[in-house]
């Protein structure tokens, strides 16, 4: 929930909670200055790179569809040891989320969920 200091993250006694999209919007932001040609050295883009990569490895990845795919858009333009095994998983993740039967076959849904 969005709040006067533009925290994305709500906390409550249980656990952090993250608005729908979160890491999907962090995700295409991330991938929109890589692919425009920011360098990985820069500050703001480095530190963009990191918080998202240490969130999926504090919280796993999210289940909706679309920030599995733009995690997995993103990661696709970052290179280092930091980066790899969360871009296998986000790969792999969408893959097995796509539909494999019914009239819906090729597909995705909202969730990637098969995972």
């Amino acid at each position: 929930m969005s709040n006067k200091d533009g925290t994305i993250f709500t906390t409550n006694v249980e656990n952090t909670v993250w608005q729908t999209g979160f890491l999907g919007q962090n995700a295409m932001v991330l991938y929109a200055l890589l692919r425009c040609g920011v360098p990985e050295t820069n500050a703001a883009l480095d530190r963009l790179a990191h918080a998202v990569n240490n969130a999926i490895l504090a919280y796993g990845l999210p289940d909706t569809t679309w920030d599995v795919a733009w995690l997995t858009a993103a990661y696709s333009r970052l290179r280092g040891t930091p980066f790899d095994q969360n871009r296998e998983r986000a790969i792999a993740k969408l893959l097995r989320g796509q539909f494999t039967d019914g009239p819906v076959r090729g597909l995705w849904g909202p969730v990637c969920i098969r995972s």
